[in-house]
């Protein structure tokens, strides 16, 4: 056993995990197996992995074809390491089936077994039978997998999105209630107003800003000190695009895409918000600019207490400028 041997030597560890039975004066009981399978891990010179294989085999019953020991040895496979998959498929199916996962990608074993472990522990998350060969034997493992991610990322921003609705129960009716007054269609550019928590936290995570990870903005909705509407392309208006935190009057707190950001493109679509803002101004009652005026009074209280603070803005684009500047050069008021 040159190879056994030798693996041994170089790691003492490795001596703790053959040795199953340590009472035992004779070899083959101290490794755990019978004469047969040491004889086979002489003739194959197997090292501790094999070892690991032909104990295993002891146990279950199930014999592992000799050029299956080979590969698992050869490719540093433990049993430890696809134990989540073997009372489903033998030592031989797992093979084949790592060998056709592994072709035509750039991904090691290593990180298909890895991939595979995680795709079963989600679908068993999700419901889905993994005792199902059709599901645990799935043949295009990493597309499903990476399906399956962002199923539960969905299931948990719906579970997050029904805790925030539980918690700002008015937010739901107060967009109904203003869809008639701030929702506007124009050639180029629309006004959308979201149904709700949900719509506002898809929202952000399709743009990756802040908008919907933050209470402050819920709270703001609650009180109607400021909405959360979208800018939308009106030939993709289901497509997000730019999103706006707006005073009840019509003014334009912040307008922000993709990662918090200000593009070039925006320009293009300021001359469509002053005429949306003419348009809201038209449509505006006495309680909406009571509640405009009141909002004022706390953006402004806002922006001193962060000029007092000297509050910088520490990621992105923006990084090192202090916020306030940012705030007030993002203003776009509504004309007296």
């Amino acid at each position: 056993l040159p190879r056994l041997t030798t693996e041994c030597l170089e790691d003492f560890g490795a001596v703790k995990s053959c040795i199953r039975q340590e009472s035992e004066t004779s070899l083959v009981k101290a490794l755990a197996l019978d004469t047969n399978r040491l004889s086979r891990l002489r003739a194959l010179n197997g090292g501790t992995i094999m070892l690991d294989w032909l104990q295993r085999e002891k146990c279950s019953g199930r014999i592992i074809p000799d050029h299956v020991l080979h590969w698992l040895e050869q490719e540093k496979i433990h049993v430890s390491d696809i134990d989540f998959i073997l009372d489903r498929m033998s030592e031989q199916q797992v093979c084949n089936y790592l060998q056709r996962q592994k072709s035509g990608t750039r991904d090691s074993l290593r990180q298909i077994i890895s991939t595979w472990r995680d795709y079963l522990s989600m679908a068993d998350k999700l419901g889905i039978n993994t005792n199902d060969e059709i599901v645990y034997r799935v043949k295009l493992l990493r597309q499903r997998h990476d399906e399956l991610v962002e199923q539960l990322r969905k299931r948990e921003r719906d579970m997050e999105a029904a805790a925030t609705a539980r918690k700002y129960r008015k937010i739901a009716g107060i967009c109904r209630s203003i869809k008639p007054k701030y929702e506007y269609t124009g050639e180029m550019y629309s006004i959308v107003v979201p149904s709700g928590v949900r719509d506002i936290m898809r929202e952000g995570d399709a743009l990756s800003h802040c908008v919907g990870k933050s209470d402050r903005y819920w709270e703001r909705i609650e009180q109607q000190e400021a909405y959360i509407l979208f800018l939308r392309k009106t030939a993709e208006i289901d497509k997000p695009y730019y999103t706006l935190e707006v005073e009840p009057n019509g003014t334009i707190r912040q307008k922000r895409t993709y990662f918090d950001r200000q593009n070039e493109d925006l320009k293009d679509a300021e001359k469509f918000l002053k005429e949306w803002q003419k348009v809201v101004s038209e449509r505006l009652t006495e309680s909406d600019r009571e509640k405009a005026e009141k909002s004022k009074v706390l953006r402004l209280q806002e922006f001193e207490q962060l000029r007092q603070d000297d509050i910088r803005i520490h990621t992105g684009d923006l990084a090192g400028q202090r916020l306030v500047d940012v705030l007030v050069s993002d203003l776009m008021e509504t004309a007296a």
